[in-house]
């Protein structure tokens, strides 16, 4: 049996949250039929699991700011 939080999300390991992170990229893009347009990046749209764990990091960090 699969531990779920309250909103009924399965819960992770640091090692399992760590693999559904790792599916997250970030590539540099050009068109080479039109070699005058820069190159630009494209990030992978993060799933609902990984839109949470990063949510979760925004917040932690926005509240270590607060107590310096």
């Amino acid at each position: 049996m699969k531990k779920k939080l309250s909103d009924g999300t399965s819960v992770h390991s640091f090692q399992t949250l760590l693999s559904e992170m790792s599916t997250i990229v970030c590539n540099d893009a050009r068109v080479p039929a039109v070699p005058e347009i820069p190159s630009f990046t494209i990030i992978t749209t993060p799933n609902e699991v990984q839109r949470k764990a990063l949510e979760l990091v925004r917040l932690k960090q926005l509240s270590k700011r607060r107590q310096k």
